[in-house]
């Protein structure tokens, strides 16, 4: 009796922990990641280490202030883990007097995308579009294009940028028909009437 009584002593304590740690978890969603309390710091060291993406770009912005190589580490580990926001962190911060050079952003980007997926192709395209601190090298950029993009926060932008270059005089025969493929399925992936859909529709009509 006394052992059964010690078991359910031992489960409701457990029971008690895991609860705490989840109330923890929730709390912690409206922590700012640059100002976390060290519970939530806690919290995001453990699911980082169980790979989880947005607690290491949270690591990243939380170092960010105070140990810039410590963040760039977790920065890259959260784009090896397959997180967009840390790949658009980088375009955002790239160029003289932000967190990367352009040399830096160029290997962090270009090299892990030849590796993965879509969404990380789309972000090297976008850069090499001129979209960030790269200059405008469109070679560079159909390197990383593929037929079967279909969806991606990218999309649309990098649609936009590739039309216009297009409609410039920049680029070869092949990219008016790289352009129409992803306005197209810029389209495809936008509500009718949206910005994005009456936007990609008029870069369309133009390069037709």
């Amino acid at each position: 009796m006394k052992r059964l009584v010690a078991i359910g002593f031992v489960i409701i304590a457990l029971m008690a922990v895991l609860l705490f740690w989840s109330i923890d978890e929730n709390l912690c969603e409206n922590e700012s990641p640059y100002h976390f309390s060290g519970k939530c710091l806690a919290v995001n060291v453990a699911n980082a280490e169980k790979n989880d993406a947005n607690a290491m770009y949270n690591l990243a912005l939380y170092y960010e202030r105070t140990n810039l190589t410590l963040s760039k580490q977790w920065l890259v580990k959260a784009i090896h883990a397959g997180s967009q926001l840390a790949q658009a962190r980088i375009l955002d911060e790239c160029g003289s007097g932000k967190l990367f050079s352009v040399s830096e952003a160029e290997r962090m980007l270009s090299e892990h995308a030849k590796s993965k997926g879509k969404s990380e192709l789309l972000h090297a395209m976008y850069f090499y579009l001129g979209g960030s601190c790269h200059g405008i090298n469109i070679d560079h950029a159909r390197r990383f294009y593929r037929e079967d993009f279909d969806s991606g926060l990218m999309l649309c932008p990098v649609a936009r940028k590739y039309a216009n270059l297009v409609l410039e005089g920049q680029g070869k025969d092949n990219d008016r028909k790289i352009s129409v493929d992803l306005l197209t399925k810029c389209m495809r992936n936008s509500a009718v009437g949206s910005d994005a859909f009456v936007t990609a529709e008029r870069l369309l009509k133009s390069l037709n």
